[in-house]
């Protein structure tokens, strides 16, 4: 884990091959399964895994409800995926997520850069990052 200059980075081993964890992170069907941190439940709304293509997701705890939406800005697939990240309730603070994946004997390494985030914020981004990779994590378990 790292944190630095308005920038966060996390690491998650997921036990599975790399080609069955990046369809996780562009199938529809499999993202509102684990796109949330831990104990939340995703909503969604879009999710259109292309170059140029819109997401947008709901993460819901109890009453409270946390909206995110961006754009794929580049995919290379089984390899890494980039995209906008806003909040909706927020001033219009785009930030940027790249997530490279890296092939293992046993398993899958995802690396998460999540770069532009208020300084003040990046301790719980990190700590809902982590959440959420250990939710997907616990799909292929």
């Amino acid at each position: 884990m790292t944190i630095a200059n308005n920038r966060l980075q996390v690491t998650k081993f997921i036990p599975a091959e790399q080609e069955k964890v990046f369809a996780a992170w562009t199938d529809p069907k499999i993202v509102e399964k684990w796109f949330c941190p831990e104990g939340m439940k995703a909503e969604l709304h879009d999710w259109d895994a292309v170059v140029g293509g819109n997401y947008r997701i709901s993460m819901i705890d109890g009453e409270d409800v946390y909206t995110t939406n961006g754009t794929f800005q580049e995919i290379t697939p089984y390899h890494k995926l980039v995209f906008t990240y806003e909040w909706e309730d927020e001033d219009e603070v785009v930030t940027l997520v790249t997530v490279e994946f890296k092939n293992l004997d046993d398993g899958t390494n995802v690396t998460l850069t999540h770069e532009g985030v208020d300084p003040d914020e990046l301790t719980g981004h990190e700590e809902g990052w982590l959440s959420a990779l250990s939710h997907l994590a616990a799909l292929f378990k």
